[in-house]
């Protein structure tokens, strides 16, 4: 199986198995990428936003596969955090991301509907700190 990325104007990083940090590094520039199940090093991360089309781009390599998530980036207030590993990077100042809830009838409130977190949502970095 294979995924193919073309993001005009992509912000996000991808992150290699044999690497210690994330290598590749988008901030408003194009990001054409393929990529296959066999391929070795394989991408552990990679977190994009196609800032035309406003939607995220999640892709984790798990037991031999790629499984690729992609959420319109919904208008809402971001939740940061600060980069562990971009230090080569100095215009990342935090990674953004999105909370999002849905609702399930809970029974412990009297089957009223509650919200619980649902997705985490890549929004893109935080360039001003």
């Amino acid at each position: 199986m294979s995924i193919t990325i073309n993001i005009k104007k992509c912000e996000g990083y991808i992150w290699y198995s044999d690497e210690t940090e994330p290598k590749e590094i988008y901030i408003d520039e194009p990001c054409e990428k393929v990529f296959q199940d066999t391929d070795n090093p394989f991408v552990i991360e990679a977190m994009l936003v196609d800032k035309d089309a406003n939607v995220s781009h999640m892709i984790k390599y798990v037991d031999g596969q790629y499984i690729h998530s992609h959420f319109p980036v919904p208008e809402a207030e971001t939740i940061t955090y600060l980069p562990n590993k971009m230090s080569k990077e100095p215009r990342i100042k935090k990674l953004k991301f999105i909370q999002v809830w849905k609702a399930v009838k809970d029974e412990s409130c009297d089957g009223f509907e509650t919200r619980v977190p649902a997705e985490l949502v890549f929004a893109g970095f935080d360039k001003e700190g």
